[in-house]
């Protein structure tokens, strides 16, 4: 799929969307950035830096906004960490430009805050060499003036972005994605029900847009696996980070500094998607942790911390989805592969346990089922889309119950069991219930129905005053929800 601004092609590879185009070129940067600060040789060296300059520039012609932020952070943390430095010659010397007096860099322990005042003497002292040095040291001064190209800034003005559909649309998947976090915060949705769960469950009726994923690393695996897993994942990532830092005070530095800058790039980009969809984008950073952990071995207390800082970021994220929901008229709790849908405006007596299908009611069936929950003032709904779930299990509710069974389930699941009403719809199905049970109240088809189910159930007599055809001008995904009278 390709993705234009302003008539303007942005660039991507391997299938990649340009956001996660904009990740790898960045880890190429950062090798790019360790292999010129290793080079004794400065013919080889001015070909890196025009290696460089030329994957800056289709960094920017991908026109990620997140990966102008990632890059931007992760070329000063390559120039701060570091502590040796390229100069115009044959060896390598310490950086006068992020090394002042006998202060160390700012990341390092034993900086302080006196050494800003060497700034300005040795700013006076400057030379053809020393300033070399200090770029060739910091590559944050040639990613800012390759940063010029107009179509990224173009992307990143205000003026746009107060209009742009992908920030606005970010930010509604988003709120929506905690909120689904909230709700299934021990068992998770499943990793292909991410995209497919917010379409469902937590977008407008009004809202058309697509969604694979949650456009977010974090949120994509919170919402897939659940808090616990969350929390895992987040600690490994802390612990790496941190743990790559102490490595570049050491023999390893280099390896070190690599280590942080991939570990960086991925989290920062992840914040503004998902990146795991390719070994390109998670095989860096999957290298770069166990590496620093097994060349420094890490500390218990900084296990501790870093499993701390994870549980409360995640603790933290459910707590938000919850202060979301109070706001919501619906409430969507998923437990045990069951969702509970609800309504705090439904009508107490009314409660009712649904079997969907997707193949007979479509993909975006949740959207209909709570419209269904809302018109009907059902109370509280229990939606099961798997079918091995027996209807007998059911939570115990005292109120009246009614059962929907749509598509395959009217065939799997044992009706005569049910002792409630039930509705059927459209069932894909050509096996009859066993009996011709008074329970069934109602049996809802499409006026055109492609699989010619309808006629099997018109042919017999029991049956045929029961059953309520939807008009072929009526898309059946999205209106059944009127044709339910018996609830």
């Amino acid at each position: 799929m390709a993705y234009y601004f302003q008539g303007i092609e942005r660039f991507q590879f391997f299938g990649l969307n340009p956001n996660e185009t904009a990740c790898v070129i960045i880890y190429l940067l950062c090798v790019l950035w360790i292999v010129e600060k290793s080079n004794k040789n400065i013919k080889l060296l001015f070909l890196s830096w025009a290696v460089e300059i030329i994957l800056l520039y289709f960094l920017v012609r991908t026109m990620s906004r997140g990966g102008v932020v990632a890059v931007v952070i992760v070329a000063t943390m390559s120039g701060l960490v570091c502590r040796r430095g390229i100069v115009a010659g044959k060896s390598i010397s310490e950086n006068r430009l992020l090394k002042w007096g006998n202060h160390l860099p700012p990341f390092n322990k034993g900086w302080k805050l006196s050494s800003l005042c060497k700034i300005v003497p040795y700013a006076r002292n400057l030379n053809r060499r020393n300033l070399l040095n200090g770029i060739m040291a910091c590559p944050i001064w040639r990613v800012l003036l390759v940063m010029l190209y107009p179509g990224i800034w173009g992307r990143m003005s205000p003026a746009y972005m107060t209009g742009d559909a992908s920030v606005g649309n970010r930010l509604t998947l988003w709120r929506g994605a905690v909120k689904l976090y909230s709700g299934a915060i021990w068992e998770g949705w499943g990793w292909a029900n991410t995209g497919h769960g917010y379409v469902n469950w937590m977008q407008s009726n009004s809202d058309k847009t697509e969604y694979n994923g949650l456009v977010n690393s974090f949120l994509q695996i919170g919402v897939a696996f659940g808090g616990v897993v969350l929390a895992l994942v987040m600690a490994f990532l802390i612990l790496g980070l941190f743990h790559s830092h102490a490595l570049t005070q050491t023999k390893h530095h280099m390896i070190g500094s690599l280590c942080l800058m991939w570990t960086a790039t991925w989290i920062i980009s992840s914040f503004f998607s998902s990146m795991m969809r390719s070994s390109l984008l998670v095989v860096p950073v999957a290298i770069s942790i166990p590496l620093s952990l097994i060349l420094l071995k890490p500390k218990f207390k900084h296990i501790l911390m870093s499993l701390g800082f994870a549980a409360a970021c995640s603790l933290g994220l459910y707590i938000t989805g919850l202060i979301l929901t109070d706001n919501s008229q619906l409430k969507i709790v998923k437990t045990n592969g069951v969702i509970h849908i609800c309504n705090a405006m439904g009508s107490a007596d009314k409660n009712c346990v649904f079997y969907a299908d997707a193949c007979a009611l479509g993909e975006k069936y949740g959207k209909e089922v709570r419209r269904f929950i809302e018109t009907k003032n059902i109370s509280n709904c229990y939606v099961i889309d798997n079918v091995k779930i027996a209807p007998t299990s059911k939570p115990s509710m005292a109120a009246k119950t009614v059962f929907v069974l749509s598509g395959d389930a009217v065939s799997a699941v044992d009706i005569d069991k049910i002792q409630s009403n039930t509705i059927l719809l459209y069932p894909l199905s050509e096996a009859m219930p066993p009996v011709k049970t008074e329970n069934i109240k109602q049996i809802i088809f499409p006026e055109i129905d492609p699989l010619k189910y309808i006629f099997l159930w018109q042919n017999q007599s029991f049956w045929t005053p029961k059953i309520q055809l939807i008009p072929y001008d009526k898309p059946f995904e999205t209106t059944w929800a009127d044709y339910i009278t018996d609830i």
